[in-house]
This record gives C-alpha cells, sequence and structure tokens, in this order.
C-alpha cells in the first residue's frame, strides 16, 4: 500500500522555469512507531496540462523501538523501488541516525511511451493536467502550492 502511495505522490512535482508551471505538495504522517515527511514537486508544461518532469522527497524517522530494525525497511523500499531505474526513474535511499530519506527524479522526455503508460497504471500522474493532480494530492491531505 505504501509503494502505492509513493508512486502517487510521485504524481506531484516542483515546476520551474520560464513556460513551466510548478506544483508543490507536502505532506506530514506521525505516529507512535514512526514519521514521514514529504515533498513532491511537479514541473508541468505552460499551459499546465502535461507533466514534464518531477520529483519526490521523504524524510522516514523511526522510534527508538525500530531503529534496530531499519536496515530491513531500508531493503524492504530498495526492492518496491528496484524496477524503476529500468523504467527511466532515478531514486536514492541514504540511511541516517533515527530513519532514512528517499529521493525520486523524473524527465518524461527521457521516458518512452511504454514507459509512461505502465507507470501511469501505477498510480502517477503523466496525463493529468495541473488542476487535477492538485485536487487529487488535496483530497489525500497533502498541501500544495
Amino acid at each position: 500500500m505504501r509503494k502505492y502511495l509513493l508512486f502517487l505522490a510521485l504524481g506531484t512535482f516542483v515546476l520551474t522555469g520560464c513556460g513551466e508551471k510548478t506544483l508543490t505538495c507536502t505532506n506530514s504522517e506521525t505516529s507512535d512507531e514512526y514519521s514521514i515527511d514529504e515533498e513532491i514537486v511537479l514541473k508541468f508544461d505552460k499551459d499546465g496540462e502535461k507533466i514534464k518532469s518531477g520529483s519526490f522527497a521523504a524524510e522516514f524517522k523511526v522510534s527508538e523501538d525500530y531503529i534496530e530494525r531499519i536496515d530491513e525497511l531500508i531493503e524492504y523500499t530498495e526492492t518496491s523501488f528496484e524496477d524503476l531505474k529500468e523504467k527511466g526513474i532515478d531514486y536514492k535511499i541514504q540511511e541516517k541516525n533515527d530513519g532514512f530519506s528517499l529521493t525520486l527524479n523524473y524527465n518524461t522526455k527521457n521516458l518512452t511511451e511504454e514507459q509512461i503508460d505502465e507507470l501511469y497504471f501505477s498510480g502517477m500522474y503523466f496525463e493529468d493536467g495541473y488542476n487535477t493532480v492538485k485536487t487529487d494530492y488535496e483530497e489525500q491531505g497533502y498541501t500544495c502550492k
């Protein structure tokens, strides 16, 4: 389930540059066992109709009860995302003292139509416009601007 939420998060990207629209969405989730801070940034074309590139960053922090299992959590995350590189998405996982960080980046011009179709059905937004993506993320509890 978390994998699909992260895929959805990938759909939100910060867009910068001349003639582009940028959408940035953030979300935080906290429990007794963990906390997650997420930021999704999507770059759309100037009309806001198509995503050009995107990034996703998450900071996962675990309670002291789970810190001894951090290697297991990292391995699980790596296993969940290892096929993304083949699909044109770069990701990096970095261990921290109290958890780990995950970053994902992609540029649609580097993806084939087949890769885009495959990722789109995994919950990533490629063909939805700025307003649709923004609304979808806000309905999931993200704050977007």
